[in-house]
């Protein structure tokens, strides 16, 4: 009876230490995955781990529509060719094509003015080093598998070119626009959509993304003061293109912006705080909802 006895405890305390395995196993999977609401943060994509050399010539190209081109934050001599200068890249030259409202697929439109000087430039001996396209700001929620399908078509291009291709992940429309409620409840709800779309495709394609939505959040979050929107409650500011660009080149270049001071037309305070938040998106990732 004594050695039935201590046979079933045996058994019980076996049975007892593999529920608590599972269990254990089971909630740390749920965060993992963020199930309980704390969404883990991530570097989604290629992550730039280390400065690159500022004596390398890069040769940078812009792909997008009036969230690229607004404040001339993509021109030659615009935001993000200043802060380069500015950071010790005296190599890097910029160049970009750019039609407001455009689509990614109509960049890619043979047929199209811009898709085909688009194609011109990528099928060309003139090597792009680095490649930055940006989706109409809506698209990637209204019709993700059309942005899916561009930026697949897109990475093929760029690799016969021999260049990198980046993401630039947007925003949400800001609070008070009239056609946010048809992409989100709010603008950092649409933003996460957003974000969320950018991310998925990045990992699939194993490309870079650049959260710059994720800094605009995160800056109207901590300094709601300063105002990152255009008086179309849609494209940036000022300062929202400063931010934009400062992310944009922290990430791509793996320098963190807190630790240099351009400051643009913005006053210093101001340029600060927006470098700080540039600052730690690129360096700490940012969350995902899936």
């Amino acid at each position: 009876m004594k050695h039935r006895s201590f046979i079933t405890k045996t058994i019980g305390l076996m049975m007892a230490g593999i529920m608590l395995i599972t269990l254990t196993a089971a909630c740390t999977g749920c965060r993992s995955r963020g199930i309980d609401g704390e969404n883990e943060k991530k570097k989604v994509g290629r992550v730039i781990d280390a400065p690159r050399d500022p004596a390398e010539k890069l040769r940078v190209l812009f792909i997008g529509n009036s969230f690229t081109y607004y404040n001339d934050m993509n021109k030659p001599n615009g935001i993000f060719a200043n802060i380069a200068k500015n950071a010790g890249y005296e190599e890097v030259k910029v160049t970009s094509v750019f039609r407001g409202g455009y689509y990614l697929r109509q960049f890619l439109d043979e047929s199209d003015e811009y898709g085909s000087q688009v194609l011109r430039l990528l099928r060309s001996d003139k090597k792009y080093d680095i490649v930055v396209i940006q989706e109409q700001s809506a698209n990637p929620i209204a019709c993700p598998e059309d942005f899916y399908d561009s930026c697949r078509r897109f990475k093929e291009i760029v690799d016969r070119n021999g260049g990198e291709l980046w993401l630039y992940a947007t925003w949400g429309y800001k609070d008070g626009n009239p056609e946010l409620s048809r992409y989100g409840s709010s603008s950092a709800d649409m933003e996460m959509k957003l974000r969320t779309a950018y991310s998925k495709i990045a990992d699939e394609l194993n490309v870079g993304i650049v959260n710059a939505g994720a800094a605009i959040t995160e800056s109207t979050k901590e300094y709601p003061s300063i105002d990152l929107y255009d008086a179309d409650l849609k494209h940036p500011s000022e300062a929202g293109s400063y931010l934009i660009a400062w992310t944009i080149f922290g990430t791509i270049f793996g320098v963190d912006p807190s630790t240099l001071t351009y400051n643009g037309t913005l006053s210093e305070s101001v340029a600060i705080k927006l470098r700080a938040v540039a600052s730690m998106i690129v360096n700490d990732g940012v969350a995902v909802n899936y």
